[in-house]
């Protein structure tokens, strides 16, 4: 402790009497004289001096934390805010409007909600603005009666069409054993895809086959499925040897000792690395040329 205060300057102001040296008399007698020498040498310009050179230091070493705590234009400082965002980490994204919002949208609701947004996004610009906004299309437009009642009947046409779709897709994924839990213009366009396949007789081969053939074909998959999955956790893809697999399985026998000798395995274990995750060990290249052309 008396080492802390000497470095700091005030060694000379505190006597050491709870060490376990000897306390000598003599020796608390000189260090109480020379403290009180210390007075003679005081300096009124130096002690200013240094003075002000505390307080800017203090004051200095004090903004970064008046700034972390000072009210800005959100109407919260910056620690309340990272405060608000780890309370609110696991919030969605965005907000889910649900369909009957939109039943009973009128052009004052509208506008309240539009100086809403518009409050938020001005306070929010120092953090970067309001971006993907649920309200971002919705919009109203004055139409005459018949206009309306068009509108209306097509829009009863288009949620009929897909109450009807909703129990297609329904029907199509108990019989495949598949489930759906968000349905997008792209699935869409994949099921139709899907439908006119399965209508058009391109797998009626498929379909007409004897039970046994069904159940090669079904073991052969699974393998198939196995073998690409364990080769996708060591390869960012499967390689092309298309061009160079005639016969390359009886180049793997003959040059099994250095396959550096054979043109085409060359080949093969170059493409193969290019894939690798990382890098191949080395012995086992031909061994991964094999399961490349299995």
């Amino acid at each position: 402790m008396k080492n802390r205060l000497n470095d700091i300057g005030l060694g000379e102001f505190c006597l050491e009497l709870h060490s376990g040296k000897t306390v000598d008399k003599g020796e608390v007698v000189r260090k109480i004289e020379n403290t009180l020498a210390l007075k003679f040498d005081y300096d009124e310009a130096g002690f200013d001096a240094d003075g002000e050179m505390i307080t800017d230091l203090r004051d200095n070493l004090r903004l970064p934390m008046q700034a972390l705590h000072k009210k800005r234009g959100l109407g919260v400082s910056v620690y309340e805010g990272i405060v608000n965002y780890l309370n609110n980490a696991s919030a969605p994204e965005l907000v889910n409007i649900e369909s009957t919002f939109y039943d009973n949208l009128t052009a004052k609701k509208l506008k309240e909600y539009e100086t809403m947004l518009l409050t938020a996004q001005a306070a929010a610009k120092e953090c970067g603005g309001v971006y993907r906004s649920p309200f971002s299309d919705v919009n109203l437009t004055e139409c005459d009666l018949k206009i309306k009642r068009s509108v209306q009947f097509s829009a009863e046409v288009v949620i009929a069409e897909l109450k009807h779709l909703k129990n297609y897709i329904a029907l199509f994924l108990e019989t495949f054993n598949q489930k759906i839990s968000t349905f997008t213009s792209r699935k869409l366009t994949d099921l139709i895809t899907i439908v006119r396949t399965l209508s058009n007789g391109a797998l009626k081969a498929f379909f007409t086959c004897d039970e046994r053939d069904f159940y090669v074909f079904y073991n052969a998959n699974i393998r198939y499925d196995t073998r690409v999955k364990n080769w996708l956790c060591h390869f960012k893809g499967l390689p092309d040897l298309s061009k160079i697999s005639d016969g390359l399985e009886e180049e793997i026998a003959d040059f099994a000792d250095d396959y550096r000798l054979s043109r085409n395995l060359t080949a093969a274990v170059k493409r193969i690395s290019r894939l690798a995750k990382s890098p191949i060990k080395a012995g086992e290249e031909l061994a991964w040329v094999q399961r490349a052309l299995e």
